[in-house]
């Protein structure tokens, strides 16, 4: 199956406007989530390749926070997906752990052995390449953390925040890291849902707003330090098809 994987990527080259393209068959033959089987089946090929697929060859850099299962799915789409890019994975995860969970028999090993029922493949060598630089041991919801990633380019091209998806850890990730972002670049906050809900005095949920509307309306009338725009930015909401 692997190899069928890589016959139809060899032989398919699908128009941005594809439903069905080549960063869809990436993300499944890594079995990642934001593909069409995997876990929750996101399906945000679809968003990523419209967005993406004509300019994917001139990106440079990625910053993505939240790798997912060790074997890092997305990582390894990234890197063929973007075949001139430095990917730059961060997550919370423990240098420690991450290395004993990776020795031979390890839990990687294990998750790698059940995906792979599924025709998945785990790029190990990913950690090797060159355009990889992997930081552990890294709290998206602490600035001071963020700011300590090593190697990143001044400005970035695309940032993702795949983190704990919680609010408040996502309004710090982007207050922090918005500057880093150049001017025309991408910053894509996934699995956002469409309200914000908080516990009542009795403890039952209440939806306080919308959450889209929320964070779209504070954006625009209130932009992160240090870095303005002249005209309002276009938003892409990537929701579940």
């Amino acid at each position: 199956l692997a190899a069928t994987h890589a016959l139809l990527l060899s032989q398919y080259h699908c128009p941005p406007s594809c439903h069905n393209n080549e960063l869809g068959e990436l993300l499944d033959r890594f079995c990642s989530d934001k593909g069409t089987f995997w876990q929750s089946k996101h399906h945000y090929h679809t968003a990523y390749h419209s967005v993406f697929g004509s300019i994917r060859k001139g990106v440079r850099s990625i910053l993505e926070v939240g790798i997912g299962e060790d074997t890092a799915p997305s990582v390894a789409a990234w890197t063929e997906y973007f075949p001139n890019a430095h990917i730059f994975p961060v997550d919370i995860k423990s240098r420690q752990g991450f290395d004993d969970r990776a020795k031979p028999g390890g839990a990687t090993a294990g998750v790698a052995k059940h995906q792979a029922k599924f025709g998945c493949v785990y790029n190990a060598s990913m950690w090797k390449h060159p355009r990889v630089h992997l930081t552990l041991d890294t709290d998206a919801s602490e600035p001071a953390q963020l700011k300590r990633i090593p190697n990143l380019p001044e400005l970035l091209d695309i940032i993702i925040d795949d983190g704990s998806h919680r609010f408040h850890d996502q309004e710090t990730m982007l207050l922090t890291l918005w500057p880093r972002l150049r001017p025309g670049g991408f910053y894509v906050v996934e699995d956002e849902p469409s309200e914000v809900v908080e516990k009542g005095s009795d403890g039952s949920p209440t939806v306080v707003a919308p959450r889209i509307e929320l964070t779209l309306e504070w954006l625009v009338e209130s932009p992160p330090p240090e870095h303005t725009w002249e005209e309002p930015p276009i938003f892409y909401d990537v929701v579940e098809e």
